[in-house]
């Protein structure tokens, strides 16, 4: 059976994770701990020190060198950037997780889903089987997933396996998801460019045009002649637009899909955005 197993860590305090208990001649004991939280929560506090850092700056209460603070403001925002989107990978893992998990309990055509069943318990080329059953089951076109992220793809098979159509991709949340997305993905794999004096002239990583009018700019570099991406994009604003991001795409996919029972947006994950002060969902 499955249960919520209530322990003590070292620190005394009191955490939960889910659990599969075996009952037999000898008992077995096997644990399912979610991170998604932990992932939020990690966001919520690199954003919340970016503010620190750059309220710092602008009260002028501060005895770092202003170079240091900007490094420092830089670093928590790409970390609030990566933990915004480990929080939507997490949570949808966790969805799978769960959903094959009861998959011999669900009311739905058993036959129809256990190849997909099958390719995400041998876990290899995972994303890439995901893909070919949307190519294979629903006539996506290969123009259609070959260039999305494999975030969105795993959110287009739940969306697809709860209730037989395509995710309405054309939304704000959804594009802000993919945006946020691209925006990871140009620090993960980042790449020296030469940029010119005029950085208002050009925008070789694609940024400007996407994230400019989204949130306000670094304070130590907006008035600066420096480029746009990453001196003036990663800040306080950009950490804080990376958690509204997330939680609004799954508030609105958590909404979606709670009418076939499932509830993706958990009460811990609403005490989080309340406890760090985010609550623009």
């Amino acid at each position: 059976m499955l249960m919520e197993k209530i322990t003590r860590d070292i620190n005394g305090e009191y955490i939960s994770s889910r659990s599969v208990v075996y009952v037999g001649e000898k008992s077995c004991i096997k644990s399912l701990t979610p991170l998604s939280g932990s992932h939020l929560r990690c966001a919520c506090l690199c954003a919340n020190k970016c503010k620190e850092i750059e309220q710092e700056f602008i009260d002028g209460n501060t005895t770092q060198k202003e170079s240091d603070l900007f490094q420092e403001d830089m670093a928590y925002s790409i970390g609030a950037i990566m933990a915004s989107v480990a929080f939507l990978e997490s949570t949808i893992n966790e969805f799978f997780q769960e959903f094959f998990y009861k998959f011999d309990n669900l009311t739905i055509n058993k036959s129809y889903w256990m190849d997909l069943k099958t390719k995400w318990d041998e876990d290899a080329g995972k994303i890439q089987k995901m893909k070919k059953t949307l190519a294979d089951k629903y006539g996506y076109s290969n123009k259609e997933i070959g260039d999305q992220s494999e975030l969105i793809t795993k959110y287009e098979i739940a969306h697809q396996i709860l209730f037989n159509k395509q995710l309405d991709k054309s939304c704000d949340a959804c594009v802000d998801f993919e945006n946020l997305i691209h925006l990871r993905n140009q620090l993960v794999h980042f790449k020296l460019k030469w940029q010119t004096t005029h950085p208002e002239e050009e925008d070789l990583y694609i940024m400007r045009l996407r994230f400019e009018n989204k949130f306000k700019k670094n304070v130590f570099m907006e008035k600066s002649g420096n480029c746009y991406f990453p001196d003036k994009c990663l800040g306080a604003g950009c950490a804080e637009w990376s958690i509204f991001v997330s939680t609004k795409f799954l508030n609105l996919f958590s909404n979606t899909i709670s009418k076939s029972g499932i509830d993706l947006l958990k009460p811990h994950i609403n005490r989080i955005i309340q406890e760090y002060s985010f609550s623009k969902t």
